[in-house]
């Protein structure tokens, strides 16, 4: 029998996008019957919310809802003081967003009707699902521990090789641990309660450690479970992924799609550190997956599903794809495609703003019909396709739901 996984990565407001797929992959199912489709879950940041919203027993537009309502994202981004706005703007580096009030939006969140789940053990989570369900279910958070600068993975069943030493959080601590990017996002490490014992321990988002895409860890627990790694398919859904050709633009080609050298510089280095931290490595975490999961390149038990926000090599020229001339404004007038482009381009993780929140949305269904690119497992880095894995969504989406 397939031992199923999903792996929901990191990515702020952008993880509407997963919500936007599972709806489209399991239509009109709740929460819990869309986590009966699987084995195990994990998640990490931006992709916690969307696991929480499915424990909570949401359907997957109440979760897309929860990102694109500004009142729900605003009590998860909450500005931080004065001060830390200007260097913000004037250096663009520093936090801009409060630590101690994202946990206070969390619990309010996941108090919301229809399931209070924020002081639920992540212990618990399992059987509150197969309550539902009728199908055991492993569920996993990951977080940096600040203090010991080791990844953690908070389990909801035990785990042979879980090392977060016992620590049984809430489900609203294990989110806020996960979603707490630091330097440039919050402004200080998440302060979490242990559940099962008094006392409490600080962390940064899981990013920091290298599982902004935790597939592979999702793998590697299915392993040690003692599944055979012929058994084992996975479904990870990204968040977008950047992509542009080094190099100078020919004639007709388009500067703004061309990625231009930096030119390092303290602030600017350490800018690109506290950014890159929280990017997943272009394919290694999915291509990791694929190649222990012993599967042939051309039938994939890993699946990757992500937006490839990039411009695509035809006829020796580079242009974009045909769905970058779909996007529209607040107003519904059409926005030119470089312009749609070059914004989502420069977006940063964590857009609040609700412009940029929508524009996103409308990424995520010209995507999904396949009018924009999709991440592969593996590309060529400089011609940017897919040399293992899937190019368009349909095509990922057709293989993923005939495993």
């Amino acid at each position: 029998m397939t031992y199923r996984i999903l792996s929901l990565d990191g990515g702020g407001p952008w993880a509407l996008i997963q919500a936007c797929v599972l709806g489209d992959l399991y239509p009109g199912e709740s929460g819990h019957q869309i986590l009966g489709h699987f084995d195990l879950a994990i998640a990490n940041s931006g992709g916690s919310l969307t696991l929480a919203g499915l424990i909570k027993n949401l359907q997957p537009n109440a979760i897309r809802d929860l990102f694109l309502t500004p009142a729900n994202r605003n009590q998860i981004f909450v500005r931080t003081g004065l001060v830390e706005y200007l260097f913000d703007k004037t250096l663009g580096l520093g936090p801009k967003w409060s630590t101690t009030a994202k946990l206070a939006g969390l619990t309010a969140l996941m108090n919301a009707p229809p399931a209070g789940i924020a002081s639920m053990r992540m212990s618990a989570v399992p059987q509150f699902v197969q309550s539902t369900t009728g199908r055991g279910l492993q569920v996993i958070i990951s977080a940096f521990d600040y203090d010991l600068n080791r990844e953690v993975f908070f389990c909801g069943t035990r785990s042979p090789i879980s090392n977060a030493g016992g620590f049984d959080p809430a489900v609203a601590g294990a989110v806020h641990a996960s979603t707490n990017a630091p330097v440039n996002y919050f402004d200080g490490p998440a302060v979490v309660m242990d559940t099962s014992a008094p006392g409490t321990r600080r962390f940064w988002d899981g990013g920091v450690g290298g599982y902004n895409n935790p597939v592979l860890r999702g793998v590697v627990e299915a392993l040690r479970m003692g599944e055979p790694a012929s058994n084992i398919a996975a479904l990870t859904l990204g968040t977008g992924t950047i992509w542009q050709p080094l190099g100078k633009p020919q004639q007709g080609e388009s500067a703004q799609l061309f990625r231009p050298a930096d030119d390092p510089s303290t602030l600017g280095d350490a800018k690109k550190m506290a950014e890159c931290i929280l990017d997943d490595p272009p394919d290694a975490a999915t291509l990791n997956a694929h190649v222990i999961s012993g599967a042939s390149p051309t039938a994939p038990r890993i699946i990757r599903l992500s937006p490839w926000i990039a411009p695509q090599l035809k006829t020796n020229a580079w242009l974009l794809p045909v769905g970058f001339q779909m996007f529209t404004d607040s107003s519904g007038n059409p926005i030119h495609q470089l312009d749609a482009f070059t914004t989502l381009r420069d977006m940063p993780m964590d857009a609040n703003d609700q412009d940029s929140v929508e524009l996103i949305h409308q990424l995520a269904q010209i995507w999904i019909r396949g009018n924009i690119g999709n991440q592969g497992i593996q590309t060529d880095p400089l011609k940017g396709n897919a040399v293992v894995g899937f190019s368009d969504y349909p095509s990922g989406k057709a293989a993923w739901l005939r495993i």
